[in-house]
């Protein structure tokens, strides 16, 4: 999304290789998403993407967060996803 010229937040809570790259669209955030206080509520995003992330108590904020005509991607376990990669386990995803 940066690449195409999309200011992009990235969120984790090891940033370095985000910050490695050096992209003036990218700001970064490192953030414990599963504290107590969570630190994204109130905010409006165009567009969340979520991936190798599963954290359940907040995720019905998630669709809360965008503004109109916003996007939810959010890349989690399926039944057979395993057949073709990433997540994989029903139990870590």
């Amino acid at each position: 999304m940066a690449d195409l010229g999309h200011q992009v937040l990235a969120i984790d809570q090891d940033i370095e290789t985000v910050n490695a790259l050096s992209n003036p669209f990218i700001s970064s955030r490192s953030f414990n998403l599963e504290s107590d206080e969570w630190p994204l509520l109130n905010g409006e995003f165009a567009a969340i993407v979520v991936t190798n992330y599963l954290y359940r108590p907040y995720i019905d904020e998630l669709p809360k967060m965008l503004q109109k005509d916003g996007i939810l991607i959010y890349e989690t376990f399926a039944q057979g996803n395993g057949d073709f990669g990433k997540p994989s386990n029903p139990n870590s995803s």
